[in-house]
């Protein structure tokens, strides 16, 4: 067991195909994923594989051949690609449907039982708490507890309580300042006076005003060049989009099995519109689109699901395309890719308008047109160059 946790991704699922005796031609046979995919996948050579949005599907459907934890191979996966690329792992758009793992009574009894040990540890300190008081409280020394006490809660609020919830994104906490409440001078009690002289002068104590401490602001750091690797927008280098997309075959059999297309999305026809029907027949895919002046969304559809979209004009990214069938305007069409990743506008005239990558994603995991990318890529070499 200890030698399969020190296996790489492309290590454990190499042994796994090699034992069940598999070639990658059979494998990519079977997956219907490209074999460069699968050597690439092999060799942990993230640099030569697709978008990081579709290698988990990529993944999940190889460990499915040989019946493999799921879990282990993402957990592997997220390792080997911060290793060899030096950045974690990025996570998914919320609207790609990866599906949601639903909390179990397991996982509801782990919850409560981290709930109930942490009570028992704070029920552990009580002791220790209550003898400080009485040791303070005959010094005096009220504020001790009260510090003593504040330690406690905000260790327990910092550590233990963060386990037990279940958090998407851990906010952060840099550049919050936590203000300490205003220290109340103590007036030390006036030292007995000798008997005042006949008709003393009155003189009045003018009060010492003690500035308030300046709260510690949050630095800023400005950006400039040395902190390149930190871009948001990182340099990409878009390329112009083939005009040659797709095929219509509208001769093609398929175009008449109501089981691929159902006449119900046949009838739903708009010939001023762009009609899409993407039927992911022998696996699932992957896909990114941009319908109109929409905001884009991710789509995982599983094998024997459909997608029906409709509009002017249609920007699409998939990630596994071969695996399904593609019915524009109740036609099919013929869309090859050797690697299953493929970029399609409809209609095709549109595409001279775009640029590749159609999508690309920022830094930090969020997803924007080629067009806003470029804009935000050179508002930011603006800000370096003039920090």
């Amino acid at each position: 067991m200890d030698q399969e946790n020190e296996l790489s991704l492309g290590e454990y699922l190499k042994r796994s195909r090699e034992q069940a005796n598999f070639s990658i031609e059979k494998l990519s046979l079977k997956t219907r994923i490209n074999g460069n995919i699968l050597r690439s996948l092999e060799a942990d050579d993230f640099k030569n594989l697709p978008n990081p949005a579709y290698l988990k599907g990529f993944v999940l459907n190889y460990v499915k051949m040989f019946s493999l934890d799921e879990a282990t191979a993402i957990q592997k996966l997220e390792e080997s690609y911060q290793e060899k690329t030096g950045t974690p792992y990025p996570s998914l758009s919320p609207k790609t449907a990866t599906p949601a793992i639903k909390k179990t009574k397991q996982d509801t009894d782990e919850l409560l039982n981290k709930s109930e040990s942490i009570i028992d540890t704070t029920k552990s300190f009580m002791p220790f708490i209550i003898g400080a008081i009485v040791i303070a409280a005959s010094f005096g020394g009220y504020k001790v507890v009260s510090n003593m006490i504040n330690q406690e809660a905000k260790s327990h609020k910092e550590g233990d309580i963060v386990e037990v919830e279940d958090v998407d994104d851990a906010q952060s906490s840099e550049g919050t300042t936590e203000t300490a409440p205003a220290e109340v001078p103590v007036q030390a009690e006036p030292e007995p006076q000798p008997e005042p002289e006949p008709e003393p002068e009155k003189v009045e104590e003018t009060p010492v005003v003690v500035p308030p401490k300046p709260q510690p602001q949050p630095e800023k750091k400005a950006e400039t060049k040395t902190n390149k690797g930190k871009r948001n927008f990182p340099t990409i280098e878009f390329k112009s989009i083939p005009t040659k997309l797709y095929t219509l075959k509208p001769e093609a059999p398929e175009n008449k099995d109501d089981s691929l297309m159902p006449r119900s999305y046949k009838a739903k026809l708009d010939p001023e519109q762009q009609n899409l029907y993407i039927h992911a027949l022998t696996g699932e895919t992957w896909v990114s689109y941009k319908v109109d002046d929409e905001p884009i969304q991710n789509e995982f559809i599983r094998e024997g699901k459909a997608l029906f979209l409709q509009g002017k004009v249609v920007r699409m990214f998939f990630g596994n395309i071969n695996v399904t069938k593609i019915f524009l305007n109740n036609t099919l069409i013929d869309a090859p890719s050797n690697s299953g990743v493929k970029t399609i506008v409809f209609p095709q005239s549109a595409a001279s308008n775009f640029q590749r990558p159609l999508f690309p994603r920022s830094a930090n995991g969020v997803l924007y047109t080629s067009e806003e990318y470029k804009e935000k890529m050179k508002e930011e070499e603006q800000k370096i160059g003039n920090p």
